[in-house]
């Protein structure tokens, strides 16, 4: 039995798919295919194959964004207006502040420091007999 993942429907589909049509374009209309000596079809140049990479992703219409600062939440299609959950967009906002204050706190907390100098002061100190 095979089970399909989130993965493999929302981007991997779409994405192959679209790939798929834009090699068909290419072998139909031979635009810029260059061939062989004896006359034999070379396969497609990597800037083709970027190209088609880079239409593919572009044309698809659910990305995961890694940007915390949320300038990108936009961009996630199932959190927009008329998107499959756009109520789960605050949820991911909500997150990333928990994340960022975790982030804060974690970073100010040492053990080691005192007010005074930046640096507990017992450690400094050298007992003389």
């Amino acid at each position: 039995m095979s089970v399909s993942k989130a993965p493999d429907v929302i981007w991997n589909g779409p994405f192959k798919a679209e790939l798929q049509e834009l090699y068909n374009i290419w072998i139909m209309n031979e635009d810029r295919m260059e061939w062989t000596k004896n006359g034999n079809r070379r396969p497609a140049s990597m800037d083709v194959y970027l190209e088609w990479i880079c239409i593919s992703w572009e044309s698809q219409n659910c990305r995961v964004t890694v940007f915390l600062d949320r300038s990108e939440d936009n961009l996630i299609h199932c959190f927009k207006e008329h998107g499959q959950v756009p109520q789960r967009r605050s949820m991911l906002q909500d997150a990333r502040a928990w994340l960022e204050v975790e982030r804060w706190e974690a970073e100010e907390i040492d053990p080691d420091q005192d007010e005074e100098n930046g640096y507990l002061s017992d450690d400094s100190f050298d007992f003389q007999d």
